[in-house]
């Protein structure tokens, strides 16, 4: 993975867990202060991973172009497991005790739209890890991707997944699919050596500059269309970030390994954290205890990064393959 990259998955997983934590702080009585500025911005970060994603599947697959059934086979090993260990998690704890899920009611069908990536197209709100709801649009587009892949070249294949992704959109009144499709247009004009040096520079400039403008209550006002708020700004930081210089930093690139772990156990260890917080009573500085929650996620992501999704992933990809 390019270094760049790597760096801004990290980013982009731990500004989605600032955006959980802002909002279960205020939750349980904890509402930060200083941090309460960035309430709302957070999300972003699934827009980033979007424009990653578009860019890093047409990028390694004009490298080496696969079979539709080896594309899928590879993606479904890649996303699936994990979140389907951690779908049954939840599910077994709720049979353990109902009652500490508040109003939360898993039934037989929410949990099979829930393994099957259809939660959203069933009309439940949620698959049951909540989060999840980005992996079911991630799906989609590795299934249009993957079919596209049935043509012979590659013009008629991104044909093929620019209809595709635009239909569904059109179809669901859902525009976040465009930005798979912002990524994909980053790996032509990255491939096509488009972008370097100053380009590149000015590019990841705009693109931090607007994501940033973003933060102002007023512009989130303004540009009711999150493609627009940051699915452009995120579009730019990618095809800059890959053109400047690529910037090696360990911690960067374990964070960026394990950013799909810390994105997903948030919803277990941001919700456990600020629970004992609320049962000891502490009297602490809101942010201090915020950003305290911050590095407890990123430690149990890494964790289950390295103890679970490196090995099974690793495993199951021998096996399968």
């Amino acid at each position: 993975m390019i270094a760049n990259l790597q760096i801004l998955r990290a980013f982009a997983a731990l500004n989605v867990v600032v955006f959980h934590i802002i909002g279960a702080a205020e939750t349980h009585n904890y509402k930060t202060e200083f941090l309460s500025v960035l309430e709302g911005w957070g999300a972003n970060g699934v827009d980033i991973f979007f424009v990653i994603s578009g860019f890093v599947m047409l990028y390694t697959q004009m490298k080496s172009k696969r079979t539709v059934f080896g594309f899928l086979k590879l993606r479904v090993i890649r996303i699936a497991p994990i979140y389907w260990i951690l779908t049954s998690v939840v599910i077994a704890l709720y049979a353990l005790d109902p009652s500490a899920f508040k109003e939360m009611k898993i039934t037989s069908d929410w949990a099979m739209s829930s393994y099957l990536f259809l939660s959203g197209v069933l009309q439940f709100e949620y698959p049951i890890v909540n989060v999840g709801w980005t992996l079911e649009w991630e799906m989609l587009f590795y299934l249009v991707f993957a079919l596209s892949l049935w043509f012979s070249t590659w013009r008629s294949s991104l044909a093929a997944v620019f209809i595709g992704l635009i239909a569904v959109a059109l179809v669901s009144s859902n525009y976040i699919l465009l930005e798979f499709l912002g990524g994909l247009v980053v790996a032509l004009v990255y491939g096509k050596g488009y972008v370097r040096g100053s380009t590149g520079t000015i590019s990841l400039g705009i693109g931090i500059f607007l994501l940033c403008l973003s933060i102002l209550p007023s512009v989130r006002e303004l540009i009711d269309s999150r493609v627009l708020l940051w699915g452009i700004p995120s579009l730019l930081i990618v095809m800059g970030a890959l053109a400047v210089t690529q910037q090696k930093n360990k911690l960067g690139e374990l964070l960026g390994d394990a950013s799909y772990s810390i994105y997903l156990i948030q919803v277990f260890t941001i919700p456990v954290f600020y629970k004992v917080a609320t049962k000891l009573q502490l009297v602490v500085n809101t942010d201090l205890l915020a950003f305290i929650c911050l590095i407890w996620t990123a430690i149990g992501g890494v964790l289950m990064y390295l103890i679970l999704e490196k090995p099974l992933t690793s495993f199951l990809r021998t096996r399968i393959s």
